[in-house]
């Protein structure tokens, strides 16, 4: 059983928080006492088989939740339990039930590289494309991470590579933000829209500049991103690395070209 429950807070921040499953645990929603009960021994895994059985056999809800929205599928699929999870899917756990954040039990999974329990969260109708409160999908945050084998996974199932969230990122914006190299490449190797632009008309070349992500700068430049690119005020990527001071990105920038857009910017 693993010690800790890995949940990444904020795809473009690339935060991650381990969080003690005590802490976790919080008051079920329902006032029976066996779906706390269940909740925990979803944690357990192993020979909690048969609590988590004994369990839902004496009315717990396999749909019950505690006050931070987790369900005990979520935990089962985030602890790497496959035979729990599989108990639960066949007495109608809900493959896309979300927590607060709006993250579902294939979130759970993936982050915590449990493939095997991705795949069987997808054969029973879990959403590949779900996005969490911001609509940022799984892939968006596998790729914030730089999680390439899960989101190979994803991209293999079937994921929209081009997904965008509320305010228009894609996974290769949230990949190029927090600087993960490989990921962007391939992400672009399946599609990726390298001229893709947000709600602030920022491209990825844009936000990697941002950032002063170099390596991804150099990813982008080579398969043909826009060095002059403007957002929605003017602005090329060269003007955001200035402005955000960053130099060794700034001088990647003019050694390929660039040129500031914004008026009087030198």
């Amino acid at each position: 059983m693993r010690g800790n429950l890995i949940v990444v807070s904020g795809v473009f921040t690339g935060l991650i928080l381990a969080l003690s499953p005590v802490l976790l645990l919080g008051q079920a929603h329902a006032a029976d006492s066996r779906d706390q009960d269940l909740l925990s021994a979803c944690i357990g895994g192993g020979a909690r088989l048969a609590k988590v059985r004994s369990l839902v056999e004496q009315g717990a809800n396999p749909n019950a939740t505690n006050a931070a929205g987790d369900s005990p599928l979520s935990f089962a699929a985030t602890y790497g339990h496959m035979d729990i999870a599989e108990f639960l899917l066949e007495h109608h756990a809900d493959p896309n039930i979300r927590d607060q954040n709006g993250l579902t039990p294939l979130f759970g999974a993936l982050i915590n590289d449990q493939t095997g329990i991705a795949d069987l969260l997808l054969k029973h109708g879990a959403d590949i494309e779900s996005g969490d409160r911001y609509r940022q999908t799984v892939l968006a945050h596998m790729a914030s991470a730089g999680k390439i084998e899960m989101a190979e996974f994803l991209l293999k199932h079937g994921a929209n590579v081009n997904a965008r969230d509320d305010t228009d990122r894609t996974p290769l914006e949230a990949a190029s933000t927090t600087g993960q190299v490989a990921m962007a490449g391939l992400l672009l190797d399946h599609g990726a829209d390298i001229g893709a632009v947000d709600k602030n008309g920022y491209t990825a070349l844009h936000k990697a500049a941002s950032e002063g992500q170099v390596g991804v700068i150099a990813v982008l430049l080579k398969r043909g991103a826009d060095v002059n690119a403007r957002d929605h005020v003017g602005q090329t990527p060269l003007d955001l690395a200035m402005v955000f001071r960053k130099a060794d990105a700034a001088a990647l920038l003019r050694a390929n070209g660039a040129k500031p857009g914004r008026a009087g910017a030198s």
